[in-house]
């Protein structure tokens, strides 16, 4: 029994043996290979792109039945790397302007996709001048700047140049400026429709030489115009903005419209600034000059304008007003260059109608004094002259025409109160022989009551020539200089 089951038991295995059978009951075949690639087709995200930028290439892998493959290989290339390149990953740039095929190859199947690539549009333009600010006829070069969208520089795009204001500047094609006249102005250059500007400010040829014309002597406290004329290197007159100002601290002031007032004697310098260049005028300042001591109160002013007389000699006349220390008030006026001719004279106040009075001969015929009989008469002349600003005198040259002087009275009231209170009475007073000294201050109002009669002593005098005052040093003004053109220097 026991043989016959192990007997069965290999026949059994040795049938399922000669059957082929497994543990499966089937057969042992091999499993089908993995498709094979039939087709590559190539996205490309934008297939229009600007150089310098870029676009995303996807490709798609598919077998025979169209069936899309995945985890294949896939290879990318360009077909013209100078219009456009490729990366492992798919990432395309654009590098010049053209038409490139995008090929991706997977088991010996290539797809390929066309992409165009165009010059990237003008974004922004940069206008720059050499120099910004530039004289009437002169020049400067203006440049452009062209960039894209992002912010690459571009190159070799036409552009066209304009300005804004024709009168101020000119522009040429390539951005060579021309100043025209004085003005501001906008260089624009414009390139495929984008437009960039910078302004140009033209300024006014500049000014070589200045000349300040108003009066050379000016009398203190008392206004003067000064004017300033502005001409270019070629002598054109041209209207400038002008600084004024005084140099001096303290000797006087001066408007922006050119208006003088002096504070002080001597010397003064009025400036005029025209373009950051300044030119000088030279001012003589002069005023009363009033002496006040023991035995003599007075003031004298010199003339406002030189007088000429008969030989060509000038001078300035004087005005003197005086209480003497024996209470005598004089007023008389001195032409030490001249010989009166008949003491007629003719004053003036403020420019009005003018007075004509028979005033007193003397000093040799140099001096014309009022001739008032009392102390009254003169004082009330004076207050006359201090209620004025100007005071005017016209007087008879012997054997020659009339001569005209003119006074700026300002500033005497204050002092001529202190020398009506100096000389109360308004009577001749006595005592005129002590006064006869040889100061020249003291001597004259002695000699006021004492004209000089002599036609002879005229008549020498006349054919000898006057003599200037030894007391005095006279002032000449040569031919050739126009004394209200101030000399000025830069």
């Amino acid at each position: 029994m026991h043989s016959v089951r192990i007997a069965y038991t290999l026949v059994a295995l040795l049938g399922a043996a000669a059957c082929g059978g497994g543990a499966d009951g089937g057969t042992n075949n091999p499993p089908p290979p993995p498709p094979t690639v039939g087709s590559v087709a190539v996205t490309l995200a934008n297939p229009t792109i600007e150089a310098g930028a870029g676009t995303s290439a996807t490709a798609v892998v598919k077998d025979g039945a169209g069936n899309t493959l995945s985890g294949r290989a896939v290879s990318w290339s360009s077909s013209n790397p100078a219009i456009a390149t490729i990366a492992g990953t798919g990432a395309v740039t654009g590098i010049a302007p053209g038409t490139v095929a995008i090929s991706a190859t997977s088991e010996g199947k290539v797809g390929t996709s066309q992409l165009t690539v165009s010059a990237p549009a003008v974004a922004s333009v940069t206008v720059t001048l050499a120099n910004a600010s530039i004289p009437v006829g002169a020049g400067t070069q203006a440049t452009l700047l062209l960039r894209d969208g992002r912010g690459n520089t571009l190159t070799g795009r036409p552009a066209t140049w304009q300005s804004t204001n024709p009168t101020v500047a000119s522009v040429s094609g390539t951005g060579a400026v021309i100043a025209v006249g004085a003005g501001t102005t906008m260089i624009t250059a414009t390139s495929e429709s984008v437009s960039g500007s910078a302004q140009l400010v033209v300024t006014p040829p500049p000014v070589t030489q200045v000349a300040i014309f108003g009066t050379t002597r000016v009398k203190v406290g008392d206004t003067y115009q000064y004017t300033a004329e502005a001409r270019l290197a070629d002598n054109t007159l041209v209207q400038r903005p002008v600084t004024w100002t005084v140099v001096e601290p303290g000797k006087g002031t001066i408007t922006q419209a050119g208006v003088l007032t002096p504070l002080a004697t001597g010397a003064i310098t009025v400036r005029a600034t025209v373009e950051n260049v300044s030119f000088n005028g030279a001012v003589t300042g002069y005023d009363w000059q009033f002496v006040s001591g023991a035995t003599i109160m007075g003031a004298t002013l010199p003339a406002d304008l030189l007088v000429t007389n008969k030989f060509g000699q000038s001078e300035y006349p004087e005005l003197t007003i005086v209480c003497s220390a024996a209470g005598n008030f004089s007023l008389w006026v001195d032409t030490e260059r001249f010989v009166t001719a008949n003491g007629i004279v003719a004053f003036s106040f403020d420019g009005g109608a003018a007075i004509a009075q028979n005033w007193i001969e003397f000093d040799n015929f140099s001096a014309l004094g009022h001739p008032g009989s009392t102390n009254a008469s003169r004082k009330n002349m004076a207050i006359a002259i201090a209620g004025s600003r100007l005071f005017g005198f016209a007087f008879g040259e012997f054997l020659s025409v009339t001569r005209v002087a003119q006074f700026r009275v300002t500033g005497l009231g204050p002092h001529l109160a202190t020398m009506l209170n100096a000389c109360p009475s308004n009577a001749i007073m006595s005592g005129i022989a002590a006064e006869n000294t040889e100061s020249f201050w003291e001597r004259v109002p002695s000699e006021l009551l004492r004209a000089t009669p002599m036609d002879a002593v005229r008549q020498l005098r006349l054919e000898r020539g006057p003599a200037g005052d030894a007391d005095r040093t006279i002032p000449s003004v040569p031919a050739a200089i126009d004394p209200t053109r101030l000399q000025s220097r830069p």
